[in-house]
């Protein structure tokens, strides 16, 4: 019967941890989408700026089939190529900018507090009480 209860214990502990990696992955998928819809209200030449104050390149070089021994640089000029290269920014940075540029970012950012809420009553009703990582106000969003 030891055998059996010390088994049952560790498969809660197992399903503990499995639902707050689950939690983790959806909040940080949560805070990726609302990063994105920030970074898409910004003008094509705002990104450019911030990318290169953040130190995030604006091009890539390709090879050249004809001449391996040559790279020909390009430059990004698609926002969504920007966006995905400044997916590195955390939150604050980027509300941040977009305060300096003026880019409206409340609504996302009281959808993501809303979404925190909900996340924070829903996990505090399922499972234990989440101690670490509690990160989640404004002014906090450090990734």
């Amino acid at each position: 019967m030891v055998l059996f209860d010390s088994l049952r214990k560790v498969e809660g502990k197992v399903k503990n941890l499995k639902d707050l990696a689950v939690k983790k992955y959806k909040h940080a998928k949560k805070l990726e989408k609302m990063k994105i819809e920030l970074l898409m209200r910004f003008e094509l030449d705002e990104l450019k700026k911030i990318c290169e104050l953040q130190g995030i390149p604006t091009y890539y070089y390709a090879l050249n089939p004809l001449d391996p021994l040559s790279e020909n640089r390009i430059e990004l000029e698609n926002k969504y190529e920007l966006i995905v290269e400044m997916l590195k920014i955390s939150l604050d940075d980027i509300i941040d900018y977009a305060e300096r540029y003026g880019v409206e970012y409340r609504d996302v950012l009281e959808e993501l507090e809303e979404f925190e809420r909900l996340f924070q009553e829903k996990w505090n009703r399922n499972t234990i009480v989440l101690t670490q990582n509690r990160s989640l106000i404004r002014g906090k969003y450090r990734v």
